[in-house]
């Protein structure tokens, strides 16, 4: 899933390792997403939206696993 097949430019921010719910029910989980601006820019596969990583992505949000915790 996502909401763009290609890069319009680098992502501003990067969010990986998550539990998202997309509501689509083609796609209806993802594990990453990419923010540009103040809009989401493309949300799938963690190999999907790291196309969206750039030198200007500022930075990269991954949720820890609970093995991480401990």
């Amino acid at each position: 899933m996502s909401n763009a097949t290609s890069p319009a430019g680098p992502a501003d921010l990067i969010i990986e390792n998550a539990r998202i719910l997309t509501m689509d029910a083609a796609a209806p989980r993802a594990q990453a997403l990419a923010i540009m601006g103040n809009r989401i820019a493309a949300v799938g596969s963690a190999d999907h939206v790291a196309a969206w990583r750039g030198a200007s992505t500022g930075g990269c949000m991954r949720r820890r696993n609970r093995a991480d915790q401990a």
